[in-house]
């Protein structure tokens, strides 16, 4: 009874990597120019039009500011 319970356990486990493969696959395949799209803030050229900047970039451009002499108070940077 054990034996065929853990049986049962592992072809389930295998299916549904095969499964989880298949989807991953799919998408690749049946996306346009066959890569996933971009969701990285900072390269996705849709986010660029609008204005929207990754955090990190956000944080070290003001970083460099406060460090110069060209800190500006009315500025985004900082809290």
């Amino acid at each position: 009874m054990i034996k065929l319970l853990l049986i049962t356990i592992v072809l389930l486990a295998i299916s549904l990597v095969l499964l989880g493969t298949r989807i991953l696959l799919g998408k690749l395949v049946f996306n346009k120019a066959g890569k996933f799209p971009i969701t990285s803030v900072g390269h996705n050229p849709e986010m660029k039009k609008i204005g929207i900047s990754c955090a990190k970039h956000d944080e070290i451009k003001c970083f460099k500011k406060m460090q110069g002499d060209i800190y500006d108070s009315n500025s985004n940077c900082g809290c």
